[in-house]
């Protein structure tokens, strides 16, 4: 791309100038941004059914209103089934805590009886008693971390709240926001710069979209066959594999170590059926339902995906895992878009 005078480049610099002012000052108040995030996100999902609606003649209010009564209605009947369930399931971990940590600690016994016992150099052992010490500090860190998430959940229940009120501003003013965004956009480069958020749209939409809809398929049945199984606390386990399945390729280990982990303190045999079980269940996804609902949506190679992976982890911590994929998906479009300029210049 030509910038065909300096007044132009210097108008350039002076909007990367603001955006960068604008994007440190956002980053400064960024807990003060959750509940807009998750509104452009829920407004980003329903945009495109309330524009449906609204060609089929419905005003633009009435539509979201609508979306909001089915979308709304649908979560309402979802809770008011799990939810005694679920509770059920949170009382009787109360109780089941203390005799899984008592396992757990005759388990640690045994295995520090037969570490003492070992032929382990003396500075070896040293590295791996530090390293034991560390991972235990760290998941005890990490249990604290949860149950203070869990004791000031109002926070939770504040966005909740907020999100759905600040969607529906985004949903009804949407085309406004358009027009302003691409009035500031410079008239040499709109064309271009549009067909580039287009394309990314695009890749982000499919990929949300599959995700989503896997998940909700892969916890529905993680769920139902720990049940049948007689594991505990099939419903929870459940939705932590269906969560889980957001974080590409390590996502269903993530999520099916706790149901092994929980079949485990039950009896090994369980842990095995688990085990066994659990792998159905991926080859269900990974030959069935990720190639039909995603196919290549993103299109990065899996060396691309891992990378991205373990860069917004390390970045970003759990947020980085989840839009590491999304975020590097829209990165290589825009390459992309400029190596295709460079050809042509």
């Amino acid at each position: 791309m030509i910038i065909p005078s300096k007044y132009l480049r210097g108008r350039v610099l002076g909007l990367l100038v603001i955006v960068g002012i604008g994007i440190f000052l956002l980053y400064k108040v960024r807990e003060v941004l959750v509940p807009f995030f998750w509104a452009a996100f829920l407004a980003y999902l329903l945009v495109r059914p309330v524009r449906y609606l609204e060609g089929r003649g419905w005003p633009r209010a009435r539509a979201i209103f609508l979306l909001y009564l089915i979308t709304g209605g649908t979560l309402v009947l979802i809770v008011a089934l799990l939810l005694p369930a679920f509770l059920r399931e949170l009382e009787a971990l109360t109780t089941y805590i203390p005799r899984y940590f008592e396992l757990y600690h005759t388990w640690w016994q045994k295995l520090q009886y037969h570490y003492h016992r070992s032929f382990l150099p003396e500075a070896v052992r040293q590295a791996v008693n530090q390293a034991l010490m560390r991972t235990e500090a760290r998941a005890v860190e990490g249990i604290s971390g949860l149950i203070e998430s869990l004791i000031y959940g109002y926070n939770s229940l504040v966005v909740i709240v907020l999100a759905p009120i600040l969607s529906y501003y985004f949903l009804k003013d949407v085309e406004m926001i358009k027009r302003r965004f691409i009035a500031v956009l410079p008239s040499q480069s709109r064309a271009d710069i549009l067909s580039v958020v287009a394309e990314i749209d695009g890749v982000l939409l499919g990929f949300v979209r599959g995700n989503l809809l896997i998940c909700l398929v892969i916890g529905i049945i993680t769920a139902v066959v720990l049940s049948v199984l007689g594991v505990n606390f099939a419903l929870l386990l459940g939705l932590i594999a269906g969560v889980a399945e957001l974080i590409p390729y390590f996502g269903p280990f993530v999520g099916s170590l706790p149901a092994v982990v929980v079949a485990l303190l039950e009896s090994p045999r369980l842990a095995l059926y688990t085990i066994l079980a659990l792998l159905v269940v991926q080859q269900l996804e990974g030959s069935v339902l990720a190639p039909r609902i995603l196919g290549d949506r993103v299109g990065l190679h899996p060396l691309l995906v891992v990378f991205a992976l373990f860069a917004g982890g390390k970045l970003w911590g759990i947020i980085g895992l989840l839009v590491a994929v999304p975020l590097a998906a829209s990165i290589k479009v825009i390459l992309n878009y400029i190596y295709m300029k460079c050809l042509e210049d």
